[in-house]
């Protein structure tokens, strides 16, 4: 038996090996919706150590502004995400639900809000974190039982209020406010459709207490932190608080705990299809630009979604050190077309990690390339007879006698080649392998 065939053979025993006993657990269904909850209390205007901030430190109010801006701008698009403050903008004791509710592409609203002078920390600031999370989780828009219910709560200490009017917890008075948290978080978990809280504690001057008591709100919001340690997320230092941020969503989404990955949880058009006549965009579905595009005998037509043109199928080789890409001889020392969130390394002649790709989340049906989450052309792209489209390049390589001619195609337009099967087997093994991790965080988190 070939090398090549024992390959093939070995990749697709691990495939369902690694796939087959979970994928009732993947999120193909809708995204959750994501509720970060941002404590605004007045020790939000310290530095990470508890102390008015020197000359040229951040205030952990800037410092969580900062991590959520980062986030919401990498995961914008993605899933349903909203925001809250505790206290409400404007007060130093009342709570209220969404300044914007969960919704995708809530980017521009989320930073907007950030930049209100109102929601900026000011000393008098209390920390009614038992009243926001009852208007969070009496929100409608956390009663969709179609879709997972997560509460992200980020606060650098212990709740605290007062008997003002102006405080919506009651129980604040009647419990004390650290225990009518705890309830609240466990009442939220109680309710239909089920709302589990993440709890984040930032700072680097929490006392042996106050930690207990976050720990008490984590086991009660149903999902602690792995690590033995905490039951509640620390977050010590900005990129502590962006890394705890960021394993949070990814664990919630199905792309796993580390590096970048694909958000496997959807509901937009990927999933559902879009109707006859469009294709899927960016999650949108529109019409193909090469419906409308006429080309010329031999050439075929080219579309990334939004733009289309007119160029020529690979049917002969490139000379060494090159490669044809869409009818042109390119410079290419690796010769054949790099992976997802990989790029060709000049000196090695190898496809290496893509820098611009680091962080870079996308939905699982994309590609990162040059750190920009892209649509596959071939899913635009109708190649001219016995050539075959390069995954996410869009080039129709020339077939012949079963296999292609130089490069790899990952998707064609009749039956595969060997060639394609190897690289059919490159995403299902990341995709499985996302699965996997995906599997692990929620065995620990169970």
């Amino acid at each position: 038996m070939s090398r090549l065939a024992l390959t093939l053979r070995f990749g697709v025993a691990l495939v369902a090996l690694l796939t087959l006993p979970w994928l009732g657990r993947a999120h193909a269904g809708p995204c959750p919706n994501l509720a970060i909850i941002v404590d605004r209390s007045g020790s939000m205007l310290d530095n990470v150590a508890g102390m008015p901030p020197m000359a040229g430190e951040l205030s952990r109010w800037q410092i969580a502004k900062n991590a959520i801006t980062t986030l919401v701008s990498q995961y914008d698009g993605k899933l349903p995400i909203g925001i809250s403050y505790f206290p409400r903008a404007g007060s130093s004791c009342g709570t209220s639900s969404f300044s914007v509710n969960p919704g995708y592409g809530t980017r521009q609203s989320i930073l907007q809000s950030l930049d209100n002078p109102q929601v900026i920390p000011v000393t008098t600031a209390l920390t009614p974190t038992c009243g926001a999370i009852d208007a969070v989780a009496a929100d409608p828009a956390m009663k969709d039982a179609g879709r997972g219910q997560y509460i992200l709560l980020v606060t650098d200490g212990a709740p605290r209020c007062t008997n003002s009017v102006n405080c919506t917890c009651d129980a604040c008075n009647s419990l004390g406010a650290v225990f009518a948290t705890i309830e609240s978080v466990r009442l939220a978990k109680m309710q239909s459709p089920s709302i589990h809280t993440f709890v984040v504690g930032f700072g680097g001057s929490l006392g042996t207490t106050e930690k207990q008591n976050l720990n008490d709100m984590a086991k009660e919001g149903g999902e602690p932190n792995p690590d033995p340690a905490y039951d509640y997320y620390p977050a010590e230092t900005e990129a502590a608080l962006l890394m705890q941020l960021d394993r949070i969503i990814r664990s919630i989404t199905g792309g796993g705990d580390a590096g970048p990955g694909s958000v496997l949880c959807d509901d937009s058009c990927y999933t559902n299809g879009c109707p006859e006549g469009q294709v899927c965009v960016q999650a949108t579905c529109r019409g193909n630009p090469c419906d409308s595009q006429t080309c010329s005998n031999g050439e075929y037509c080219y579309s990334d979604g939004v733009t289309a043109s007119c160029v020529a199928p690979c049917t002969v080789s490139c000379s060494a050190g090159s490669r044809c890409v869409r009818g042109t001889c390119v410079a290419d020392p690796c010769g054949t077309p790099c992976a997802s969130s990989r790029t060709c390394d000049p000196a090695t002649k190898q496809c290496q990690l893509d820098p611009a790709c680091s962080g870079i989340t996308c939905k699982a049906a994309q590609s990162c390339q040059a750190g920009k989450c892209i649509d596959d052309p071939c899913l635009y792209t109708r190649c001219p007879q016995g050539t075959a489209c390069v995954q996410f390049e869009g080039t129709c390589l020339a077939v012949t006698d079963g296999t292609i001619s130089r490069g790899c195609s990952c998707q064609l337009h009749g039956e595969p080649t060997h060639s394609a099967w190897a690289a059919l087997l490159a995403p299902l093994l990341l995709l499985s392998a996302a699965l996997y991790r995906r599997r692990r965080t929620s065995s620990l988190l169970s």
